[in-house]
């Protein structure tokens, strides 16, 4: 599920829109030329915005239209 909630979000129409194009989409906790920056701990699950590959996936977890996955997001 988590990589089905990846693989749901558009970070390159996301950046586009919310920076006006200026944002670097990075798959780093920290980004490169940032202290701190670690290429081994960059991780690519392959989690690029994939549609169908979630639908596929949470066909696979159990959810679909007769078990829709809910996410509650939490904000301060």
């Amino acid at each position: 599920v988590r990589r089905a909630v990846a693989m749901s979000l558009d970070r390159r129409a996301y950046a586009d829109i919310a920076f006006s194009g200026l944002a670097e989409v990075v798959d780093c906790p920290v980004a490169p030329g940032l202290f701190g920056y670690d290429p081994a701990r960059c991780r690519s699950f392959g989690a690029t915005y994939d549609p169908e590959g979630v639908r596929a996936l949470l066909a696979k977890a159990g959810y679909g239209p007769d078990h829709p996955l809910a996410i509650r997001l939490l904000g301060p």
